[in-house]
């Protein structure tokens, strides 16, 4: 004998946000916007960058799963300057991961939010407490207030996607950061926007992707390196 209602009620709770099955579907959403992609290169251009004459940078990726992410920056150590090469630099390593509702990514401890559900305009804000790297040079370490400023259609090297923008601003209004991150690919282009005490603006440090290439053996062979090693205590998340 059937139940009145029953089979609608089950069918509700089965589609309700918190349910295992909307909540997998979430985070699948969020694994689009992972980037760079395993085996992949990233090349970004630069510009803006006052005190130096570097014009692109690289970021590799190595997948750890389908929802966890290993970068490395630059994606060799070659791209150092010889006297930084000299003194043993190696790539920065940082670890990226879909964590409920939201992309975080770890490095020397500290853990950011990048993107946050759901994926709309103004309709969920969040603080990380980092280092911006300014259009002087200069690194400030920084509290930054930050949310999702618009969602698009655009072309991204040829290809028309769906693109998610965060912006963040100082508490003190000193920085303002804008990441636009795209489907299927990741983060895509970054602003970075310093201004003096009296509200001036004193610079724009801009990256925007330009290639994407295959290959990521150094990376790849650091990252297996660095997994035989304890991990770092992370901080948490503000």
């Amino acid at each position: 004998m059937s139940v009145p209602g029953l089979r609608l009620t089950f069918l509700v709770l089965l589609l309700a946000p918190e349910s295992p099955v909307c909540e997998a579907a979430a985070q699948g959403q969020l694994v689009e916007y992972l980037g760079p992609k395993d085996g992949q290169t990233y090349v970004y251009s630069v510009s803006g960058d006052q005190n130096s004459n570097l014009k692109q940078v690289t970021v590799a990726g190595v997948a750890k799963s389908k929802d966890e992410l290993l970068t490395c920056s630059p994606a060799s150590a070659a791209e150092y300057p010889d006297e930084v090469r000299k003194l043993g630099a190696r790539p920065v390593v940082a670890r990226v991961t879909v964590h409920e509702d939201a992309i975080v990514s770890t490095r020397g401890g500290n853990t950011t939010t990048l993107l946050k559900l759901p994926l709309a305009a103004n309709a969920a804000h969040w603080t990380n407490h980092q280092v911006a790297t300014l259009p002087d040079g200069a690194r400030r370490e920084t509290i930054l207030r930050c949310g999702i400023s618009s969602i698009a259609k655009r072309s991204v090297l040829g290809t028309e996607r769906t693109t998610v923008t965060v912006t963040c601003s100082s508490t003190h209004h000193g920085v303002t950061t804008a990441t636009t991150y795209a489907e299927g690919l990741g983060p895509v282009e970054e602003d970075t926007e310093a201004f003096t005490p009296d509200g001036k603006s004193a610079g724009v440090l801009k990256r925007q992707l330009t290639a994407v290439r295959d290959g990521v053996e150094e990376c790849a062979t650091l990252t297996s390196t660095l997994a035989q090693k304890p991990a770092p205590s992370e901080k948490p998340a503000h």
